[in-house]
């Protein structure tokens, strides 16, 4: 097996893959807010995956995922009522030119 399906293989039957995903995030989240708030266990894991790294820690995603439904549940801007009137202008126009191909397809003749 190359080293590639070895990782894969690890991955894929690790605990901190699948149904773990979201308990070892929350303990990380945790660790990244209070390192001394986790085990010892969890504690030097984590240090581990943060030794030799230069430059940015991590930040914890709740914030972040906070943020974004924060923005999402905002009105939108009033430039998006102009973009639906605008629309609704476009499709009434649209509607006008469907029924004048439509009279000279029945009327044409005459």
């Amino acid at each position: 097996m190359t080293a590639m399906g070895n990782l894969k293989a690890l991955l894929g039957n690790s605990y901190l893959s699948g149904g773990n995903a979201a308990y070892v995030e929350a303990i990380y989240e945790t660790y990244l807010e209070d390192p001394l708030a986790v085990s010892d266990a969890w504690r030097s894991f984590f240090d581990d995956l943060h030794r030799g790294q230069t430059g940015r820690s991590d930040q914890p995603h709740s914030p972040v995922r906070a943020q974004f439904r924060d923005l999402a549940r905002q009105r939108l801007p009033s430039a998006a009522g102009e973009v639906t009137r605008n629309l609704a202008d476009h499709e009434r126009k649209q509607v006008r030119v469907l029924q004048l191909i439509n009279a000279y397809r029945f009327r044409g003749h005459q």
